[in-house]
């Protein structure tokens, strides 16, 4: 078994402070009171549709088969073939300012998330996140992985946060097997500790299995699946389909075999969605926290840097949504998609009126069903405290100055 942790830690540096500050400031003139988009109505044609978000930890631009990469991920690849590749989709290029992004499409910088979620750190529970939304309009939400967004008081855990249920990690990585981190067991259901054997990857997936199964279909639900794979420590996994020898680097070759494991699994939710009828009326959107980390085998080739970055590499991840008999297959969209943006757009297809919500974006979903864009926001992205970089999308603020 070939094992390799990231224990990278990042500072607070005063650059980082300062950026934060900037941030705020621009946040506080750009942001808008969203909108419904006025393009599309999911409720028009049938019943409010499932939602399947599937976050993946670390996943690199160049560590999918559709992108050309050697590691197979037949998976993935057809569910891309079957809806749109979102080719420029952007989130922070670390992973707690990404999900905090998604959870209040909103700017995490706002409130100094531009790291790892610290041990005492939380989200700021005063805000309203998307599962509560979306569970305030009648949706059974779960979250099944990692939730990274703070545990430090009851307060703070996923099911005091909008879900439903809840399972899995609650910090930023464990260990595949044992599930531990930082020394201690890191492994919850409805925030009781638990000790189960197995892979972390199956355990999720054989958790989200038994809810689709078990679902009552007088509600529609929103699983966000936050795998923690293929995020260090690196191992082995037995059994996968391809070990491939033909990769000389052994991290690459470690971090591949859970790339493939991780499809399987992909497949298996997929599977299981089809079996129980649900396809036709789930949206399933896939994509990556950040870029994939270089140093612990992940490739982004041909995009510049990786994760902690501000460069394409680290903010650039692959990214698709698929939506059988709503969306076209075979599409690919090249206008920006930004993390912000997300939890107005889900909304937009969950037909939800989030008239006077507070969102620092707005909809994506009539650009992505009818290639038709709104007004783009303001976007500000900080890479971490420790890379002293910064990336600005404004086109309107810096015209407008």
């Amino acid at each position: 078994m070939s094992v390799k942790a990231d224990t990278q830690k990042p500072d607070r540096s005063a650059s980082a402070i300062f950026f934060m500050c900037v941030a705020s400031i621009l946040a506080s003139l750009t942001g808008c009171m969203t909108q419904p988009d006025q393009v599309a109505d999911a409720q028009s044609s049938g019943p409010r549709p499932n939602i399947v978000f599937i976050l993946v930890d670390d996943m690199g631009w160049n560590d999918v088969g559709y992108h050309g990469s050697e590691i197979s991920t037949p998976n993935i690849d057809a569910l891309a073939e079957s809806g749109v590749k979102l080719e420029r989709s952007y989130v922070f290029p670390i992973c707690s300012p990404t999900r905090a992004a998604l959870m209040t499409g909103q700017n995490p910088l706002k409130y100094g998330i531009d790291s790892p979620m610290a041990l005492d750190g939380t989200l700021p529970v005063n805000l309203t996140l998307l599962p509560e939304r979306l569970k305030s309009a009648g949706y059974d939400t779960w979250l099944v992985g990692k939730w990274h967004l703070g545990h430090s008081s009851p307060e703070s855990l996923p099911n005091a946060r909008g879900f439903d249920h809840s399972y899995g990690l609650l910090n930023g990585w464990v260990d595949h097997y044992t599930h531990v981190f930082n020394g201690r067991l890191d492994w919850q259901r409805n925030g009781t500790t638990v000790r189960e054997t197995g892979h972390t990857t199956a355990l999720l997936t054989q958790e989200a299995l038994g809810l689709i199964d078990q679902h009552n279909d007088d509600n529609p639900f929103f699983l966000y699946m936050a795998y923690d794979a293929p995020h260090t420590p690196l191992q082995s996994i037995d059994g996968v389909a391809r070990s491939y020898p033909e990769i000389e680097d052994m991290d690459r070759r470690v971090y591949a075999e859970m790339m493939t494991d991780l499809d399987a699994h992909i497949g298996k939710l997929v599977s299981a969605l089809e079996t129980n009828g649900l396809m036709e009326n789930t949206v399933i959107i896939l994509m990556s926290d950040n870029g994939g980390d270089k140093k612990l085998g992940s490739s982004n080739a041909p995009l510049r840097g990786g994760k902690s970055l501000a460069f394409e590499g680290g903010m650039r991840t692959p990214a698709l949504i698929s939506w059988r008999g709503h969306i076209a297959p075979d599409q690919i969209l090249e206008e920006p998609v930004f993390i912000q943006n997300w939890a107005p757009t889900l909304l937009d297809v969950a037909g939800v009126d989030y008239t006077g919500m507070q969102f620092d974006g707005a909809s994506h979903w009539s650009l992505i069903k009818n290639n038709v864009r709104n007004q783009t926001p303001q976007i500000i992205v900080i890479a971490g405290p420790q890379s002293k970089s910064v990336f600005f999308w404004a086109p309107a603020l810096f015209k407008a100055l």
